[in-house]
């Protein structure tokens, strides 16, 4: 699951599309805010 939280931390919501579909390089915890180094 995804979400969008606020405050901001992490990746903008406006790349939401680009990420979906991707695959995760680590196991990423419930609460994490979202970077490129933790998607391929």
């Amino acid at each position: 699951k995804v979400r969008s939280v606020r405050p901001g931390y992490g990746l903008h919501p406006r790349y939401l599309k680009e990420i979906l579909g991707r695959r995760a390089r680590v196991d990423i915890p419930a609460g994490t805010p979202l970077s490129w180094e933790l998607i391929e």
